[in-house]
């Protein structure tokens, strides 16, 4: 609704908020989990699922970057839907992968203890995640 006058404008969209926050709290979430499914989707090849161990449960999954320059990712595009939405206007870029949560953690650890010098057991012989073969 255009308006003329900036405050009104801004009066009537604080108003039309209020009046309506639950529908557009819903409507924006599920327009963040669809882009998140389309981004574990083209990463997993259609069906998301952990790269390492095949968990398929979509609330326990999350975009890895294989490189661990997550941190410098963060700072450019956001997380979360910031992050999802630049991965799709980006054409999905190589160095992504999806893990779930539990190996992502492994991962994170594994990365953290090989800075401080210490021993790589922690990947239980599976060198798929945060290693190479």
């Amino acid at each position: 609704m255009p308006y003329k006058d900036k405050e009104k404008q801004r009066r009537y969209y604080r108003e039309y908020y209020h009046n309506n926050k639950n529908g557009i709290q819903e409507k924006v979430y599920e327009a963040g989990q669809k882009i998140r499914l389309e981004a574990l989707q083209h990463y997993s090849s259609a069906h998301p699922r952990c790269a390492h161990c095949n968990e398929d449960d979509i609330d326990v999954l999350c975009i890895d970057h294989i490189n661990d320059d997550g941190a410098e990712c963060r700072r450019r595009h956001g997380m979360g839907s910031h992050l999802f939405r630049w991965l799709k206007s980006a054409n999905y870029p190589k160095g992504f992968q999806v893990l779930c949560y539990n190996c992502n953690a492994r991962k994170e650890a594994k990365h953290r203890l090989l800075q401080r010098g210490g021993d790589s057991s922690l990947n239980n012989n599976k060198n798929t995640v945060g290693g190479t073969e």
